[in-house]
């Protein structure tokens, strides 16, 4: 996470500067939801969504920031900016959201905008496996800022106007992460930087990787099952339980098929979900 001497000053101005406009937004803008005043009758929404919410929370910022250590020159800068990325895109995409539905001329926030944020830190993440290593910090911020205020637009869109379903998170999250990090990479493509050495794992940061892998495939049942409720958010979270169990199975199964010797491998189901962020 090295910063230039003449880019030290500018980028820690900016970043002061964006605290204080997003608190100024939170201040005039802002109210708590009806779930969340002191008179709220209805205590279970809260108890019911939180405990998941609690689940995707660790599974972006612990879970992704692990996975972000697999490149060996760049293992501390993933890490440290998937908390400052965190940071900015979960109280941003709240604002965005918030705007594009307020009520009584008012931003609501209440659980339902941290799920919010979490969701759209995701997608943000996502990208920024595609581009780790590629990019200043400036930039960094300038691409997060804009693919929230994308992703936030989409999303409403899609599910206003066009009314699709999509609560697993397979095209808004995913794919559109997905799409933008290319897109993005495309722009930035330097041909000196194709296959460059710094470009490669060593076993630690696979290690830390793997741990990484680990935190998702333990609370990604939350993630598919966060936007429902109900009996509808408890079939979600057995159905992907599920899947995950056979897909593990299979993937070692397959790195048997393919390691010298017959090996299992942990390689293997690892470089899925490092292909997952490039």
């Amino acid at each position: 996470m090295a910063v230039k001497e003449n880019s030290r000053g500018k980028f820690s101005s900016l970043l002061i500067l964006l605290q204080g406009l997003l608190i100024i937004i939170f201040v005039v803008f802002v109210e708590y939801d009806e779930d969340t005043l002191p008179e709220a009758s209805n205590q279970a929404v809260i108890d019911s969504k939180y405990p998941v919410f609690q689940d995707v929370h660790t599974l972006v910022v612990v879970g992704f920031g692990l996975l972000l250590l697999f490149l060996k020159k760049y293992g501390f800068s993933g890490l440290g900016y998937t908390f400052l990325i965190a940071g900015v895109t979960m109280q941003w995409a709240a604002v965005m959201d918030g705007f594009l539905n307020m009520k009584n001329d008012k931003i609501q926030l209440g659980i339902n905008s941290l799920v919010t944020g979490d969701l759209a830190t995701l997608t943000v993440i996502i990208t920024f496996g595609a581009i780790l290593g590629k990019t200043s910090n400036l930039q960094l911020m300038v691409i997060a800022f804009f693919e929230v205020t994308y992703y936030i637009l989409n999303r409403n869109i899609c599910t206003k106007y066009l009314q699709a379903v999509d609560y697993g998170g397979g095209m808004y999250i995913h794919l559109f992460g997905s799409c933008f990090g290319l897109m993005v990479t495309r722009i930035l493509y330097q041909t000196r930087a194709v296959a460059h050495e710094n470009e490669t794992s060593r076993y630690t940061s696979d290690l830390f990787a793997a741990t990484g892998t680990l935190f998702l495939w333990v609370y990604w049942p939350s993630l598919n099952a966060v936007l429902l409720e109900g009996t509808l958010q408890y079939r979600a979270i057995v159905n992907t339980y599920y899947a995950l169990t056979a897909s593990c199975v299979t993937a070692f199964g397959l790195s048997s098929l393919i390691t010298k010797g017959s090996k299992l491998s942990m390689d293997f189901p690892l470089t899925e979900h490092k292909l997952h962020l490039q």
